[in-house]
């Protein structure tokens, strides 16, 4: 082979190594990855959330310092601990105010917002999207 080639192939596997370490999706992590801004829940279980007008929609806040979620489902405010080990996101028991929420369908969004939390094993970062995983489905999509 001459230099020409070598130098063409090894140009062509540096932008490939430097293209897939730029690429937009993060599975796993750090706390710290997920921590920063809140996110705001703009899809649930494959239907979009409910307009903030009418619902205050629901978000999440993770905590650096303590391990812990809080936010609100939608009508109530919420808080519990998680646990972050490589790609694997746990939410554990959530504790929330206990307000009714004045529309059937926003109830019946909180009661899912909570069955998604509990149903998460896992997230991954797309740009400025979170994905809240169970397997592979997508139970939960938020942006900040």
């Amino acid at each position: 082979m001459d230099r020409t080639n070598v130098i063409k192939r090894l140009a062509l596997l540096l932008y490939g190594a430097a293209t897939a370490a730029c690429a937009s999706t993060q599975a796993g992590g750090t706390l710290q990855t997920l921590a920063g801004p809140d996110w705001r829940l703009v899809e649930l279980n494959g239907r979009s959330a409910m307009p903030a007008e009418l619902t205050g929609r629901p978000w999440i806040r993770f905590n650096t310092d303590s391990s812990r979620v809080s936010g609100s489902a939608g009508c109530n405010r919420m808080s519990g601990p998680i646990t972050l080990s490589g790609e694997s996101l746990r939410f554990g028991a959530m504790i929330s105010t206990r307000m009714a929420c004045a529309d059937q369908a926003l109830n019946q969004q909180e009661s899912d917002f909570f069955g998604a939390l509990r149903a998460t094993d896992r997230y991954a970062l797309s740009g400025d999207t979170l994905k809240l995983l169970k397997g592979t489905e997508t139970v939960a999509r938020f942006r900040p």
